[in-house]
């Protein structure tokens, strides 16, 4: 069966939980029998806008479509993008696919949808994010403050902030997401409350309208779509208080590669080993980490980051308040780490910390980690307290609080065998071998309602 895939970044440029997801799904489905072609996105300046290039993810063909934004002259354009659409036009007609799945269509474009419904192509979205509902995927505003779902008005700050080309409106939101923890609470706040004032009225008038659109818009892709994969509660409920059918929607668990974390040798130690893995980004939260682990008795804990600096959603003033504290006392910052080396770091480790403060989806780092033997800390929040059993299999701590973590991380030092009974209680981990058996019978039935034929093609 010919599947394309659809999504946001591919390895090995990028290695999102997302992208490491669909690459491990595509590699394993190729084996299986099924022709697998991938639409990726990338945003490289030395390359012509929009231009296309072709290379292989192992045996998968990877077609890659340059898409920094440069040339959008709308808002409705980052995400309805008439350009992207006419490579995946090309694309199809080249290579007409049975199935489309989409990962994600961040940067690329929703018209690719709305394409394979002309086509009778059926279509299968896995929710990884937000995405679809929030042009910042992660329902979080410019005050990094959960946001309960969208709305055109509150919806015009974000979106019109984010996409606006004025310096005015770039600078009142780099004020909204800096952090600075040497400024007093009240002085913060009032800061914020100035900066938000100036955002507000720099927001173009048909911003609330534009983002009216777009909301109206998304719901009608997720409409379009045979089967929405969503791989927590926390995700499917979302998408329901969205307005869509809640039997639209299917829970499915995503699935790894397991086999790199089977025979990990994890060394004992005098210390209580932490560890932060991911993106070093407000929405992940890792300074929250550091000022725990700063307030436990010296000595007796450290603290490995595993993660690169970068700017979040065009804002680098998170990272160039964070990069002092990653060399703080008792921190060991390793940068960013090539995804098929995090057995390694894991290996060195007695647990984890998920400290975001969004509300996350399914995160790889919690999968890993329990299919690695270690226990995780996380925030009382999303996929995270679905995943993390209090007292189980980890413990739970109230989200954004440093020194609510740092309480139930001493616990950990304060109280005899309780790491022990945690790691006797981590669950089994689907695999991605289970995924892609799960995948390729969907995309089967798929295939029969498509063609109406009495049998399902032989199992590839």
């Amino acid at each position: 069966m010919r599947v394309l895939f659809v999504v946001r970044g591919f390895p090995p440029d990028s290695t999102g939980g997302t992208e490491i997801h669909a690459a491990g799904l595509a590699r394993i489905l190729w084996r299986r029998g099924h022709d697998i072609t991938v639409l990726a996105r990338e945003a490289r300046t030395d390359l012509a806008e929009h231009h296309v290039r072709r290379d292989h993810y192992g045996q998968v063909p990877v077609v890659r479509v340059n898409n920094n934004l440069r040339e959008t002259t709308s808002f409705e354009e980052t995400y309805r993008n008439p350009a992207v659409d006419a490579v995946a036009r090309a694309l199809m007609d080249d290579e007409p696919p049975d199935v489309v799945h989409v990962h994600h269509l961040t940067s690329l474009s929703t018209g690719i949808v709305e394409e394979c419904a002309r086509r009778d192509i059926p279509v299968i979205v896995t929710l990884h994010d937000y995405w679809l509902m929030c042009h910042r995927g992660q329902l979080l505003d410019l005050d990094l403050e959960r946001c309960r779902g969208p709305e055109p008005d509150r919806c015009a700050v974000c979106a019109g902030l984010a996409d606006s080309a004025r310096p005015a409106v770039h600078r009142a939101a780099r004020w909204l997401r800096v952090l600075d923890d040497h400024v007093p609470r009240a002085i913060a706040d009032a800061r914020r409350r100035l900066a938000s004032g100036l955002a507000r009225r720099a927001v173009p008038e048909s911003a609330a309208a534009e983002a009216e659109r777009r909301i109206s818009h998304m719901r009608s892709v997720c409409v379009g779509a045979a089967h929405l994969l969503a791989p927590s509660k926390a995700l499917l409920e979302q998408f329901v208080a969205f307005g869509l059918p809640r039997e639209r929607l299917q829970l499915v668990e995503l699935g790894i590669d397991t086999r790199p974390f089977a025979r990990l040798k994890r060394q004992p130690s005098e210390r209580l080993r932490i560890g932060f893995v991911g993106s070093l980004l407000p929405s992940k939260a890792p300074h929250l980490a550091i000022e725990a682990v700063q307030g436990l008795p010296p000595r007796r804990a450290e603290l490995t980051v595993a993660g690169s600096l970068g700017p979040y959603h065009g804002d680098a003033s998170y990272a160039s308040a964070l990069r002092p504290l990653l060399r703080s006392p008792g921190v060991r910052w390793l940068n960013g780490v090539a995804h098929h080396k995090v057995p390694s770091v894991y290996e060195s480790l007695d647990v984890v910390v998920v400290p975001s403060i969004w509300l996350e989806n399914s995160l790889l780092v919690i999968r890993e980690a329990f299919a690695a033997g270690l226990p995780v800390v996380a925030s009382n929040l999303g996929a995270m307290a679905e995943t993390v059993a209090d007292g189980r299999n980890g413990l739970l701590f109230e989200p954004g609080s440093s020194a609510d973590l740092r309480r139930v991380l001493q616990r950990l030092l304060d109280e005899p065998g309780l790491l022990d009974r945690l790691r006797e209680g981590i669950p089994r981990v689907r695999t991605i071998d289970e995924d892609a058996a799960w995948t390729s019978a969907l995309y089967q039935e798929l295939w029969y309602g498509r063609h109406g034929r009495p049998t399902p093609p032989p199992e590839p």
